[in-house]
């Protein structure tokens, strides 16, 4: 099982989390766990999704994340793998 974390900094968007969860739900991935932080940063919020999956390519989610970018109101956007522990 490889773990992925996505960090998103937005604008306060009624209805953004609903887009991105949309986005991976196309592509039939499964999001384990979403966290988000109520910490506002100035008029910035910050977004944290994690999703475990067993098999993915990294290009895969560099497609996801531009397709991401592409939503108004997305400050800046954060992804890296973590090593799992198998």
């Amino acid at each position: 099982m490889k773990k992925i974390n996505i960090i998103i900094i937005s604008d306060n968007i009624i209805g953004l989390l609903i887009r991105i969860i949309l986005i991976f739900n196309r592509r039939n991935i499964n999001i384990n766990n979403i966290i988000l932080i109520n910490k506002k940063l100035y008029t910035n919020y910050v977004y944290i999704i994690k999703i475990e999956i067993k098999n993915y390519k990294i290009y895969y989610f560099n497609k996801i994340i531009k397709q991401i970018k592409r939503i108004l109101g997305i400050k800046k956007i954060y992804f890296y793998n973590l090593k799992s522990n198998l």
